[in-house]
């Protein structure tokens, strides 16, 4: 693929605090999809960060992970902090679930945990301290990160297991306020979905589509009416701290105005963030997709590959310019090629194999002018007959992998060759105009 350029859109620099049990996997996963992969600080807690030098924080622009607010006293001064807050008693209750089945997760409280009931956890001292008014303690903890840090280091020396949860704070209503200003995005678990598009329209992201959930619980969903209501009471109880900061924050965030997909993709283009793709260009599979339901990218020291998953529809979202015809050229790996459908609306697009090797294709299709929005984000599915699992130890449902994908030909409208009519016929859309929309700040 000789592209002439690689997709490289300026992104914020972000640090995304993961409070346990708040869908932050899901978050971290739509975060990670935006940022080229060196662009990415690869710690993710502070056993992590003990194998990167602060002084390369600047490196960075996106950090992510289970940390307390001391970290943003040493990364850079342009930082955007996010948080995502869930509502106390069921956020507790995903936290006992997890720490009794997971061994991995707290190894010291799995051994206490597994095999008990809820009620009989929350009658554990031990237990409930790690879990209940977490997030307000997280939102206190304003620990140094290198005194931590050297708290690890001198376990590791000493032959300890590191423990992070030995360097917690008490939680305390009115600090947890005050700390949550710090941050430039509050977001709620409870409207996910609706504030993963706030935060993008806020800080110029690439839209996301509905988000799958992660880390999902194999037992199901625990409903807290479910419970026993003395357990429900010791619950609601011990979380008082976390309740009453839920509460002033939701209270705060009842207003604010919702954001759309639309929205989002006319003011990337209104505002400068992405610019209408006129030439060729090339997709670095160690950086942004933009699109849906792409995994992390693997084999980076090769150039990267993305498996695409957990659905059999993936998409591509591209800023084309308007009155061009759009050469797009792919290396695959999938089963049948004659699974793979490409579409924009209702209108299937031929693919052609320019060459195939096994299960490995090099294919291409056209994209026409007609079809191109002009004022927004064109977006292209993809879709397989089904999802597999790559082995008994990778749970990952899979769809078909990408080593390669470029925009490799730009011609003046008309020059595409002709889709067939039969079964595609796109219906009418509305094209061109302004629309209202806000920009990120």
């Amino acid at each position: 693929m000789n592209a002439r350029a690689v997709w490289a859109p300026p992104r914020p620099r972000l640090f995304f605090m993961h409070l346990p049990k708040t869908a932050g996997m899901a978050l971290r996963l739509f975060l990670g999809n935006q940022y080229p992969l060196d662009r990415i600080m690869p710690a993710n807690d502070w056993r992590e960060l003990l194998a990167v030098d602060v002084a390369d924080f600047k490196r960075y622009d996106l950090f992510q992970g289970h940390f307390s607010c001391g970290l943003m006293d040493v990364l850079p001064a342009d930082v955007n902090p996010i948080i995502f807050l869930r509502e106390p008693v069921a956020r507790t209750i995903s936290h006992l679930k997890h720490l009794r089945r997971d061994p991995d997760f707290s190894p010291a409280a799995y051994k206490l945990a597994a095999g008990r009931s809820l009620d009989e956890l929350v009658h554990d001292e031990y237990i409930m301290k790690l879990c209940c008014d977490v997030q307000s303690a997280l939102l206190c903890n304003d620990i140094p990160p290198e005194t931590i840090l050297a708290g690890l280091r001198g376990d590791e020396l000493a032959g300890r297991v590191p423990d992070p949860d030995a360097f917690n704070a008490p939680p305390d209503l009115a600090k947890a306020e005050a700390s949550l200003e710090r941050f430039r995005f509050v977001g709620l678990v409870e409207d996910f979905q609706e504030d993963i598009l706030r935060l993008a329209m806020e800080l110029g992201l690439h839209p996301p589509h509905p988000l799958p959930k992660q880390n999902f619980d194999p037992e199901g969903a625990t409903e807290p009416d479910a419970l026993d209501p003395e357990t429900l009471a010791i619950i609601r109880e011990r979380n008082a701290i976390d309740v009453a900061l839920y509460e002033r924050v939701k209270e705060r965030l009842s207003t604010r105005p919702p954001a759309t997909r639309g929205e989002i993709g006319w003011s990337l283009l209104a505002y400068g963030v992405y610019q209408p793709i006129d030439e060729p260009v090339e997709f670095a599979m160690t950086g942004p997709i933009p699109g849906s339901n792409w995994y992390d990218c693997e084999e980076a020291e090769i150039g990267g590959q993305r498996w695409t998953e957990p659905l059999n529809e993936t998409t591509l979202e591209l800023p084309l310019a308007p009155k061009l015809d759009f050469e797009i050229s792919m290396h695959v790996l999938i089963v049948e090629l004659s699974n793979l459908t490409v579409h924009i609306g209702d209108t299937e697009l031929p693919i052609q194999a320019a060459s195939s090797e096994g299960r490995m294709h090099r294919i291409a299709f056209w994209v026409p002018a007609d079809l191109v929005e002009s004022s927004d984000l064109t977006t292209l599915r993809f879709q397989t007959r089904e999802v597999f699992h790559a082995s008994a130890t990778d749970i990952r449902p899979l769809s078909f992998l990408v080593q390669g994908l470029a925009v490799s030909r730009v011609e003046p409208a008309g020059m595409a060759p002709p889709i067939p009519a039969a079964g595609n016929a796109a219906k009418p859309r509305a094209r061109g105009g302004s629309r209202p929309g806000r920009g990120p700040k």
